[in-house]
C-alpha cells in the first residue's frame, strides 16, 4: 500500500483535528492544500516538511507499507468513523475558496507571527490568511 496524497491529507486531518465539526475539518484540510500549493511541493511532502504539523512530529515520512492495517497501527490511527469524515474533509476542501495557509488550536494564544495576519475563529481553532 502506498501513501498517496489523498491519504495523507485524512491522516493529517484525524490526527490535527479529529472530535471537532466536519466545517473545521474542512479548513484544515484547506490549509494542508494552500501550503503546498504555496510551497510547489506536494501534499505529501508539505505534511511532512519540518514545523509543517505538530500533530504528525515524530512520524518518519513512510510511503510505503504492507497493508491498510500497517498503515493504520503506524499512524495509531483507531477510530475509522473519524478518519472517513477527515476523508470527507479533505474531498470538500478541494471545492472551498479558504485562503487559509496556517492554524492553531483556539486555545494557544495568538503567535506573535500572526499578529498582522488576518484571523478567523472557530470553536475550535484560528485560521490565519496573509492579506497581501
Amino acid at each position: 500500500m502506498i501513501l498517496t496524497s489523498a491519504l495523507a491529507c485524512s491522516i493529517t486531518v484525524y490526527r490535527e483535528s479529529r472530535g471537532t465539526y466536519l466545517s473545521e475539518q474542512i479548513l484544515v484540510a484547506k490549509v494542508i492544500r494552500n501550503r503546498a500549493v504555496e510551497q510547489n511541493i506536494t501534499l505529501v511532502d508539505t505534511i511532512y516538511r519540518s514545523g509543517q504539523f505538530n500533530a504528525l512530529s515524530g512520524f518518519k515520512k513512510r510511503a510505503i507499507f504492507k497493508d491498510y492495517k500497517e498503515l493504520l497501527s503506524y499512524y495509531r490511527i483507531d477510530d475509522m468513523e473519524s478518519l472517513a469524515m477527515a476523508n470527507l474533509a479533505c474531498e470538500f476542501s478541494k471545492q472551498s475558496d479558504a485562503k487559509y495557509t496556517y492554524f492553531t488550536d483556539k486555545s494557544i494564544p495568538v503567535p506573535s507571527w500572526a499578529k498582522k495576519m488576518h484571523k478567523v475563529t472557530t470553536k475550535h481553532f484560528n485560521f490565519y490568511e496573509v492579506r497581501k
